[in-house]
């Protein structure tokens, strides 16, 4: 009833909002369903108004090279194969910050991760604090290459660093455009071997309003080699007021044992 009534007063206050070209704050909620069941709230402030009349307006705060701020938080469970049942609630805040005439980026972050199964006493019962810092460059205008270092502690004083370098472009349409984006990452873990981890990923938008895209992630030497497929889509019913819809399937290698997520999107700027 609370998922119901929190996504109900998401969409009443985006529809009442006025309609504007430039924004400063987003502000969104997520409801998913199937194996995973949770509600995800967030809201980012941007240092300066954003101009969405460049292109796509999903991509806005990518193409006006914005900084920002932004906090989130989760509370759900998870009823799967892949992990033991359990409750969890994660929040963090983080912020990306860019200079003006070089395009320089800062990335900076903090996320809990606070899973909860009075059933179980092993690893998927572990509280994790993750800081990270991240920097890169805009190559182009439309081109970022980010490298991130992430240092997480588990509260029964494990801990494992992590690395990943982020490439993400935008190909400029007269009708929208492409994203394309790819993600390679390797988990250090003290007593067994490095983790790998990939992700690549398009969206294609029709128009400035409308992104259908796909998604394809693998983690490679983690017990069980385990992929996930994701396809998504996303509508700004006008400049301030967006829908979405995403679906994903995550399964182990050769393997029947999957999980499946469905989630929908409300998203509202002002």
């Amino acid at each position: 009833m609370f998922k119901k009534t929190a996504l109900a007063a998401s969409i009443s206050l985006a529809l009442s909002t006025t309609a504007q070209a430039d924004y400063r704050w987003e502000a969104g909620v997520d409801l998913s369903g199937s194996d995973n069941n949770s509600i995800s709230v967030d809201g980012t402030f941007y240092l300066k108004p954003v101009d969405t009349s460049k292109g796509p307006l999903a991509e806005a705060a990518f193409q006006d090279h914005s900084s920002y701020v932004t906090a989130n938080y989760t509370d759900g469970e998870y009823d799967g194969d892949i992990i033991n049942d359990l409750e969890y609630k994660n929040y963090g805040v983080s912020g990306r910050y860019i200079t003006d005439s070089a395009g320089w980026i800062l990335d900076l972050g903090y996320q809990r991760n606070e899973p909860d199964n009075p059933f179980n006493t092993g690893p998927d019962n572990f509280e994790i604090d993750q800081f990270s810092v991240g920097g890169g460059k805009y190559l182009t205008d439309n081109t970022t290459l980010v490298g991130r270092y992430i240092y997480a502690e588990g509260d029964d004083g494990a801990d494992f660093d992590r690395y990943t370098l982020e490439l993400e472009h935008l190909f400029q349409l007269s009708w929208g455009g492409i994203k394309v984006d790819a993600t390679y990452g390797l988990v250090d873990l003290d007593d067994r071997d490095d983790v790998d981890i990939y992700q690549i990923g398009g969206t294609y938008y029709p128009t400035n309003n409308l992104g259908f895209g796909a998604s394809y992630a693998k983690t490679d030497e983690l017990l069980d080699e385990i992929e996930a497929y994701s396809v998504f889509a996303e509508w700004f019913i006008n400049e301030q007021i967006a829908a979405s819809i995403e679906y994903t399937d995550a399964e182990l290698d050769d393997s029947d044992v999957d999980a499946d997520t469905i989630v929908f999107g409300v998203r509202a700027r002002f």
